[in-house]
């Protein structure tokens, strides 16, 4: 059995399947910096009722079954590179489109928490040291060949265009099952790879870590302060004002809020589901 360790859950693959167990390990500045009881399973959960909810709209997922904070999947070859839809212009992207490297639907203001007028889909590198955006054609032919090497150049475009349609076809799904569940979806991360029947599938994961999200109430206040998001930002921030020796005691003081955030969003998923 080959087991592979992430920073937030272990694969363990056997037969043509990877059985994933979500780990309580919390990853912030691109490390582990401990753990929260509880997290792993909340994940699991969330990408469970996600992906069975894409495979009952007709998008393929590689999951095969899952229970508490294990879920089974197919093992795909994956592609390496990745898809990131916003629907909000704010954090990295509304920096790139400042400075002019990520350019905006006609008559789109740059300014923080500006909507595109319907999800805007980008292409990301995978497996680099810093993802890398603004890819050439050249460039994305070259990536999609490294995935399967067998690829002609025709294949590898092919390929990389029907994912970037399935891509569009996942970030309106699930931005209306938010709204649904009074939810807005910012943005967030989709990562594809190919069954041996070589079909497209969704893989790896797609919860708290992979998405950001607020309640929609907040547009209609006054706007005077931001959004709460369901994410772990909020330890982030309170672990970049303390030494590496008071991570324990900042992850216990805020674990279980992280984990009743991530339980509401799961919560209110399941409820829009139906």
């Amino acid at each position: 059995m080959e087991v592979i360790q992430g920073k937030n859950k272990d694969g363990y693959i056997s037969n043509g399947e990877i059985k994933f167990v979500f780990s309580n390990r919390l990853s912030v500045f691109d490390e582990v910096v401990g753990e929260i009881d509880g997290r792993g399973k909340i994940l699991a959960e969330c990408t469970r009722i996600l992906f069975e909810y894409l495979s009952r709209n007709n998008i393929k997922t590689a999951m095969l079954s899952g229970k508490d904070n294990c879920i089974v999947m197919e093992k795909c070859t994956p592609l390496y590179f990745e898809f990131i839809f916003r629907n909000l212009l704010t954090g990295s992207a509304l920096k790139r489109a400042l400075n002019g490297s990520l350019k905006l639907p006609d008559g789109m203001k740059i300014e923080e928490y500006s909507a595109f007028p319907e999800p805007f889909v980008e292409v990301s590198t995978k497996r680099e040291k810093k993802d890398r955006y603004n890819l050439t054609s050249d460039e994305i032919i070259h990536i999609a060949k490294m995935s399967v090497p067998e690829w002609s150049s025709e294949d590898a475009e092919s390929m990389y265009f029907k994912a970037l349609e399935k891509a569009k076809e996942f970030s309106h799904l699930m931005t209306d099952l938010f709204n649904k569940a009074k939810l807005l979806l910012v943005d967030g991360k989709i990562e594809f790879g190919l069954s041996k029947e070589m079909e497209l599938c969704v893989i790896d994961s797609f919860g708290p870590d992979e998405f950001r999200t607020f309640d929609k109430s907040w547009l209609k206040s006054d706007k005077s302060t931001p959004p709460s998001f369901y994410d772990k930002e909020f330890i982030r921030k309170k672990l970049k004002k303390v030494n590496k020796e008071e991570y324990d005691r900042v992850l216990h003081e805020n674990g279980e809020k992280l984990v009743n955030l991530y339980t509401e969003v799961t919560e209110r998923l399941i409820k829009a589901c139906k």
